[in-house]
């Protein structure tokens, strides 16, 4: 995948954000879906490349995707086949934020496949590596997971 069709998924995903939290949720989560081919492509190209900026405009729209559609194991696959290298980049590269939004994320989807014991793991690693910023939305939304 070229980079600027990277930076073009990217793109698209942090725009479908903001409709996926509105009365557009629909059209975005149908949009989404029309690309997820795609999407999985430039996710896992996006983790490969170490494109971190990448990563982080999408991380939400694409978690945001596979809770609505009730794909969580699929949205789990997806996070942890990229989201612990991802993770581990980010802490290599000094970017620990980044590494507590990719636990928080997945460690979200595994609760709700009823997997809680491993789901408190994957959360509380991403409230102790966010317990350091000044993300109170962040640290809210592991904290209740």
């Amino acid at each position: 995948m070229p980079r600027t069709d990277c930076h073009y998924y990217a793109h698209f995903l942090d725009q479908c954000w903001r409709d996926l939290r509105s009365a557009r949720e629909k059209e975005a989560y149908e949009l989404i879906e029309i690309e997820v081919e795609n999407v999985r492509a430039y996710w896992e190209w996006a983790v490969d490349h170490q494109e971190e900026v990448e990563i982080g405009e999408a991380l939400d729209s694409l978690w945001l995707f596979y809770d609505m559609g009730s794909g969580y194991q699929e949205g789990l696959n997806v996070f942890l086949a990229g989201g612990d290298h991802a993770a581990r980049q980010s802490l290599d590269s000094g970017e620990p934020f980044a590494a507590g939004e990719s636990a928080g994320l997945p460690g979200a989807l595994v609760s709700a496949l009823d997997r809680f014991q491993e789901a408190e793991l994957l959360l509380r690693e991403s409230r102790r590596i966010l317990s350091d910023y000044d993300v109170p939305g962040n640290l809210a939304f592991v904290c209740t997971g």
